[in-house]
Order: C-alpha cells, then sequence, then structure tokens
C-alpha cells in the first residue's frame, strides 16, 4: 500500500489539470515515486510514470500512459495499489 500525496495541480483550463503525485511505500519508507495525472473535466484521467510522456501526450506524440480511469477513486485505487521500486 502506498501514502498518495498530491504535491502540485496545474491548471491548463479550467477544467483541465495536472497533478503531480507522490507516492511514498507504507512499508518502506524509502521507496517513493512521482507520478502524473492529466484531468479531463472530472471524468477522464490518465497516468503518467514521466514528464516526458505527459510532455508528448500534450504535443500530440507518441506517449504511454500507465492507467487510464473515468473516476477519481479509480485513480487513487491504482495509485494505493501501485508497486514500483526505488
Amino acid at each position: 500500500m502506498n501514502i498518495v500525496d498530491q504535491i502540485q495541480v496545474n491548471y491548463l483550463r479550467a477544467n483541465r489539470t495536472i497533478e503531480t503525485i507522490l507516492l511514498t511505500d507504507t512499508i518502506c519508507s524509502n521507496k517513493q515515486k512521482v507520478v502524473y495525472i492529466y484531468n479531463y473535466e472530472g471524468y477522464h484521467y490518465r497516468i503518467f510514470e514521466n514528464v516526458i510522456e505527459l510532455s508528448n501526450f500534450l504535443n500530440d506524440d507518441r506517449y504511454e500512459i500507465l492507467k487510464e480511469y473515468s473516476t477519481d477513486t479509480g485513480v487513487y485505487n491504482y495509485l494505493g495499489d501501485l508497486e514500483f521500486s526505488t
């Protein structure tokens, strides 16, 4: 299980945001990861592993996402269980 902390929100428009999220492993607090969530109108969320993939998405270039959701509950459940290495 991870601790999910929102560390920054950037507003692209009133209905589009980019959230920067810090994930911290509850077992080993030395394990941390930053992910980025593109939120479109509060009903379409894309989770990116790094800022390069997010930038590619915003520039209509090839990109890779970790996961896509239609609710914020799904996003935060996924982030709470996401496994990662140091």
